[in-house]
């Protein structure tokens, strides 16, 4: 039938799927694909360090001040200037996946 012929012509023009190794390989390609902007100015593990230290020091009723904070990114990052501290903490601050801790 007619039906069938469009049918067969719209599978046949199809990519097949890839095999499971490809697809994690497709997967973190895409990944990479969806990285825009600057690379960050602190490590992702130094953020993480940072935002257990803060969380710890309120969890103890001695939360931290935005001074504290920024010398204790100064120790962890000695070649950043004193506006790159700065503006890595708030970038930090409006991550999606602190908004909730910080």
């Amino acid at each position: 039938s007619t039906f069938h012929k469009h049918v067969a012509a719209f599978k046949a023009s199809r990519a097949p799927l890839p095999s499971v190794p490809d697809r994690a390989a497709a997967a973190k390609a895409a990944a990479k694909r969806r990285r825009r902007g600057k690379p960050a100015l602190i490590s992702y593990e130094k953020q993480e360090f940072i935002i257990e230290v803060i969380v710890r020091a309120d969890r103890a009723n001695e939360g931290m001040t935005s001074l504290a904070i920024f010398d204790m990114i100064e120790v962890l990052c000695p070649e950043l200037k004193h506006k790159q501290i700065r503006d890595a903490f708030k970038k930090l601050k409006r991550g999606k996946r602190n908004r909730g801790r910080l």
